[in-house]
């Protein structure tokens, strides 16, 4: 028996989901709900459940799980309870960063945005296992090409996301971004689709939409409300997402369309502070690690013992995925002079038969 943790982020979700359904096998999906506490990372709060709003989550029972599927800090000390209370018997693969002893599970998947290091029990791949759900898509396409039918081609999907710290969206960028994608639009004779997201500030939104000066589809999106974001995926001849979400930009990519990234500024940081320094220093040290095959000297190992035992936190580094989507040939940059993307499959991000294949170790 599998059980799939889920919380309140839908990518996150997604990810545990495209994994749960991948293995093939029977599973049920816990759905949780955190409070105030979920803040605190593992260290402080230990295992157990003082961190989960019972009265609106799915209830956790015997019979416990062979295999727990979860993903982030916040599901880290609800698992370890899981696993306590099965006598050690249930597996942990933890997705993404978990912000605690990396010992404590079976399996930890994770990006390069996390910066954690390579050993036994991580496994690092290129991008989030997002997938596509290709009869959802081909469900949405159906219910929204009439609606898009009036608009000349070729048709350019604008994906916005909005905050996701560092990085920002504002009236001015999220004008600027409008301004680039609909001069793109106009030069190819085409049309804009336009979607937000939950994180564009509405603010934001309204700058969007008011600067885009050629024929579009303009959707804002709303909770509950009708969401084109797999239609236009499926109908678009390009894609435009915004730089912040690797979520998104992962799902462009497996479309196998012509990519381009909106950059999202970041907000300054004040690199006169110690940590800040030292972090500065490590991200620049993992870039040259990766893109010009410098060599880890004692110091980086050093770091890395502290970031698997969970006593240092890097911060999540979007660019160095950025950049690794342009060094590989799947993105541009919008409003930039670049050549078409090629050369490079799109199956080169999807990672999720190597992992599924991992887990089934676990299960053996």
């Amino acid at each position: 028996m599998i059980w799939l943790i889920l919380g309140e982020r839908a990518g996150d979700n997604a990810q545990v989901q495209a994994l749960g359904r991948a293995l093939g096998l029977p599973f049920t999906e816990k759905r949780l709900r955190y409070n105030k506490l979920a803040r605190n990372n593992f260290s402080k709060l230990g295992p157990g459940l003082r961190s989960v709003d019972l009265a609106r989550s799915d209830p956790l029972e015997p019979p416990w799980p062979d295999l727990v599927i979860a993903v982030g800090r916040r599901s880290v000390p609800v698992v370890q309870w899981i696993r306590a209370r099965s006598g050690g018997r249930t597996r942990l693969v933890q997705l993404g960063r978990p912000r605690a002893d990396l010992e404590l599970f079976d399996l930890v998947v994770s990006t390069p945005q996390y910066g954690l290091p390579a050993r036994r029990n991580v496994m690092l791949i290129e991008a989030p296992m997002v997938g596509l759900d290709q009869g959802a898509m081909a469900r949405a396409a159906e219910l929204w090409r009439p609606r898009l039918a009036h608009l000349p081609r070729p048709w350019i999907a604008l994906l916005v996301g909005g905050r996701s710290k560092p990085y920002y969206l504002d009236a001015d960028g999220a004008a600027r971004i409008a301004r680039e994608a609909a001069a793109e639009a106009n030069a190819l004779g085409g049309a804009l689709l336009v979607t937000t997201s939950p994180r564009t500030p509405p603010e934001a939104a309204d700058a969007l939409f008011a600067a885009i000066d050629a024929p579009a589809y303009l959707h804002r999106f709303t909770p509950g409300g009708e969401n084109p974001y797999h239609a236009f995926l499926a109908l678009a001849d390009r894609l435009i997402v915004t730089s912040e979400s690797i979520s998104m930009l992962t799902e462009a990519v497996l479309t196998g369309k012509p990519l381009e990234m909106a950059l999202l500024p970041s907000e300054p940081a004040d690199w006169r502070k110690p940590k800040r320094k030292f972090y500065r220093w490590y991200l620049t040290r993992r870039r040259r690690q990766r893109f010009q095959g410098e060599q880890p000297n004692w110091l980086d190992r050093v770091f890395n013992l502290m970031v698997e035992r969970g006593l240092l936190i890097p911060p999540r580094d979007i660019a160095t995925f950025n950049a690794l989507l342009q060094a590989n040939g799947l993105a541009t940059l919008l409003g930039r002079p670049g050549s078409e993307r090629g050369g490079m499959p799109a199956r080169r991000l999807d990672d999720l038969d190597r992992v599924v294949a991992r887990v089934r170790t676990l299960l053996d």
